[in-house]
């Protein structure tokens, strides 16, 4: 798997909107969610100006991975992106102890062939 490690842009991307939509809506985006199999998303974490950290973590899409990021007290806030789910071939590339919890950019660098946006 080469994943990677993303600054992000100044431009609102349809993940930010989703990311920053409030109540019902947020809701109804969640249930749609909801609605497919889990899979495995990768997030990437940060600032204008630095990485922050990255996850891997299981859930159904954008907005559950974020959740699930942050309901395991993982996810270092900053700007997210999020590319998922894995495919299923290429799940061996992401051992279970790089799963469910923050990767700083070392880890994801030697483990997952990272490479900063432009690299």
């Amino acid at each position: 798997m080469n994943v990677k490690v993303k600054r992000p842009r100044h431009d609102i991307t349809e993940g930010e909107r989703i990311l920053h939509s409030r109540g019902a809506k947020r809701a109804r985006l969640i249930a749609e969610e909801r609605r497919h199999s889990p899979g495995w998303f990768y997030l990437s974490f940060a600032t204008d100006f630095e990485f922050l950290g990255a996850a891997v973590v299981r859930a159904q899409g954008f907005l559950t991975a974020v959740q699930r990021a942050s309901n395991l007290g993982i996810s270092p806030g900053g700007d997210v992106v999020c590319q998922g789910p894995i495919p299923r071939k290429d799940l061996h590339r992401v051992p279970d102890h790089l799963r469910n919890r923050l990767l700083t950019e070392a880890e994801v660098r030697k483990h997952l062939d990272g490479k900063m946006a432009g690299e």
